[in-house]
């Protein structure tokens, strides 16, 4: 550490340095003092430092010293000095404090880098460039309102968007602003030296008749001490946004008026959650006026039970600024209180911000008692849909079981409770299940509101049943299935007694085809064969003329025919060849007659003897498989039909096919065309226990599939 006579000895060039106690006395100074401010070492020692410094200078020195000493590190800031022969300087002056020596001080010459000068006039000239560019006016204010020197003033003669009048030193007044104006800027000045914090304020000049708005954002400029010294403005003609705003304020006024005359009670909410808006509507059913409900006044009209919930969501969900509905008790005109449904709707100005509510009321107090009404008969409901016999069900749109009733216990064996989720289509039998869903898919796909249909499900211990269904559809608002709901009987015992009814009706059928077959065979017959004998006698042919012997030509013709009828019609009625040689035969017989006509081929494959199978099972098969061939000779269009009959393990299985148009299975049954012979099809096969299934689509031809359980040939 250097002494005070070794410091004012040594001279360090254009540094000096001093050095003061803590009340500023100078104890110590280089000599070369004078060669850098002009001023005597001797003439400073023993003095206040401060009394040498202008005011402003002082107070810097002041401030940078408090710093040091407080932060316990070397603070410094650079001035302009100017000697007593009037030269002037620029200078930079360091602070740090030492416990043992005060505070020293570092003066020495402040030369800007050249290259920090040239950065200074690049970002000017970026600066000078923005300021050009945009059309806002701008210019600098002070702590007290007057136009403030703009920066670089000396250098550039003002920017384009800089008003001619706007002087330094000058109030606004002064420079064409109204009174009131100039008053609103310098409240906006001293609350932001006050805050320092930005501001933005609104006015209005008038200009050639008529009014022009303006918005201006005023900003603080800080000077090294971090105190507001100026506040910069930038102010935007916003005129047209303003009309903008008037005649959307004209607009909603107009709404407002059209408002007046709705039917429903439709109120606004200001965003400081305060009604400022009802429709006349409203006040009729209330009684109430404005002036009671403004503000919060609207809340006296609520219930008092329903006042702190109503409130407690109000106020939650308005700082959502979404949509939500409201259920409560509103007072009306009548003296009591009515129960309201509201929906309440964000409203935004035409800058897209919040600007509050509007509430839309309807009158739901009928609806409510409605509603208790029913909730009321909810127990008489439910007892009513767990007694019903038949099986009454609700399915989601996925077809997962809803509710369904207690008779499902006692149809099905299942516990109605632990088929609630459960997809109904589990139940169906494997053959029914693409049937159910392409008729359901039909009835969606054409939007129909009902259906109803014959099928087969097993039961809870594996027996199948059978169910006539018929439901109905409800639409969500995107056309999907919300719901489906229906009654389910179950016909089993008829369809046992219908099986058996049938079955009966086919034996007496064949039996009186049998006896009509044998009736022409044996009895008109023979006598159409004596006929035919008679007029072959060659002695009819004596003492006849031409005309004559035609005429018993003609008859001989006639006889034939007759008798070749006959023959068809009995063989038709009953196949002497099915009784005689079998099924094979009979199929094959048939077959080679279809085969003839040309139309298409038949391809018969039969890998079982006549033995194997009994009467009853040859003749039903052999009925479907004619009616199948008949089918496909007027409809089909085919060019080939493919018949396979096999037995395995007592089972015999029939497929049936042709590549022909084919048609829509469900579209026939349900229009009823063509419904006979694939029923009287079905019901051959069901009255012996069999199953058939038939599948078709248009342009995929058809396919049959027969199965018959077989009788033992020992019965």
């Amino acid at each position: 550490m250097k002494t005070n006579t070794q410091m004012e000895g040594n001279d360090f060039g254009n540094v000096v340095c001093i050095r003061c106690d803590n009340n500023g006395i100078v104890s110590s100074v280089s000599s070369n003092l004078h060669a850098l401010v002009g001023i005597n070492s001797d003439d400073i020692k023993g003095k206040d430092i401060l009394s040498f410094l202008t005011p402003e200078l002082a107070r810097k020195v002041i401030l940078v010293a408090i710093r040091s000493k407080k932060n316990n590190s070397s603070e410094g800031f650079s001035f302009t000095w100017q000697s007593s022969n009037g030269s002037k300087s620029n200078i930079s002056l360091n602070i740090c404090y030492n416990d043992d020596q005060g505070f020293n001080g570092v003066l020495m010459p402040f030369h800007p880098l050249q290259a920090e000068n040239e950065k200074r006039r690049k970002q000017h000239d970026v600066f000078r460039s923005i300021m050009e560019s945009i059309d806002d006016n701008v210019f600098i204010l002070d702590r007290n309102g007057r136009f403030f020197e703009f920066p670089d003033k000396d250098s550039d003669p003002g920017f384009a968007n800089l008003n001619s009048s706007f002087k330094p030193g000058i109030h606004l007044s002064e420079a064409g602003f109204p009174d009131d104006v100039e008053k609103l800027f310098c409240d906006a000045i001293k609350k932001i030296v006050s805050d320092k914090s930005s501001a933005e304020i609104r006015y209005e000049l008038d200009a050639f008749g008529s009014k022009l708005y303006y918005q201006a954002r005023l900003s603080p400029n800080f000077n090294h001490e971090n105190e507001v010294e100026s506040v910069t403005v930038v102010s935007r003609d916003i005129s047209s946004l303003v009309k903008t705003e008037q005649k959307q304020k004209k607009l909603l006024d107009y709404y407002l008026t059209v408002f007046d005359n709705f039917p429903t009670l439709i109120w606004r909410a200001n965003k400081n959650k305060e009604i400022d808006y009802l429709n006349k509507t409203l006040k009729n059913f209330t009684a109430r006026a404005l002036e009671q409900d403004r503000g919060d006044g609207w809340q006296d009209a609520i219930h008092p039970e329903d006042k702190n919930r109503v409130l407690f969501d109000y106020y939650r969900k308005f700082d959502l600024k979404k949509p939500f509905i409201q259920e409560y008790r509103m007072i009306h005109n009548s003296g009591t209180y009515r129960w309201v449904k509201v929906f309440l709707v964000p409203l935004c100005d035409y800058k897209g911000r919040f600007s509050g509510y509007m509430g839309n009321c309807i009158d739901i107090d009928d609806i409510r008692r409605t509603q208790k009404l029913l909730q009321e008969s909810e127990l008489r409901y439910r007892e009513l849909f767990d007694n019903v016999p038949d099986i009454v069900f609700s399915l989601d749109g996925n077809g997962k079981i809803r509710k369904i009733n207690k008779a499902a216990a006692k149809i099905l064996g299942f516990d109605n409770i632990k088929l609630e989720n459960k997809n109904a289509l589990s139940f169906f039998i494997p053959k029914e299940k693409r049937s159910v869903y392409r008729q359901f898919e039909r009835v969606v796909k054409e939007f129909k509101k009902s259906f109803s249909f014959e099928t087969k499900v097993l039961d809870n211990y594996e027996k199948v049943k059978s169910l006539q269904i018929k439901g109905f559809v409800n639409y969500n608002s995107e056309n999907s299935v919300s719901e489906v709901f229906g009654i389910a009987r179950d016909i089993t015992m008829q369809k046992t007694f219908e099986k058996s009814i049938y079955k009966n009706t086919i034996i007496t059928e064949e039996r009186e085809r049998k006896r009509l077959a044998e009736e022409l065979h044996d009895g008109i017959g023979p006598l159409l064969s004596g006929l035919k004998m008679y007029l072959q006698q060659e002695s009819l042919n004596k003492n006849l003329d031409h005309r004559q012997n035609k005429t018993l030509v003609y008859c001989r013709s006639l006889v034939d025919d007759a008798i070749t009828q006959t023959r068809s019609i009995s063989n038709n009625l009953t196949p002497g060849i099915l009784n005689d040689f079998g099924l094979q035969k009979a199929l094959e017989s048939h077959v080679s007659k279809i085969n003839a006509i040309g139309k298409f081929r038949v391809n018969l494959r039969i890998k079982f003897t006549a033995e194997d199978i009994d009467e009853e099972t040859s003749l039903a098969l052999y009925r479907v498989v004619c009616e199948l061939l008949n089918n496909s000779l007027k409809h089909s269009g085919c060019n080939v039909v493919e018949i396979v009959m096999d037995i395995r393990d007592h089972v015999l299985s029939a497929s049936y096919s042709d590549d022909g148009k084919g048609f829509d299975y469900i579209k026939l049954t349900q229009n009823n065309a063509g419904k006979m012979g694939l029923s009287n099809m079905q019901n051959r096969i069901n009255s012996l226990n069999g199953n058939i299934s038939i599948y078709s689509a248009e342009g995929m031809g058809i396919f049959v599939k027969i199965f018959l359980p077989l009788k033992k040939l020992t019965e």
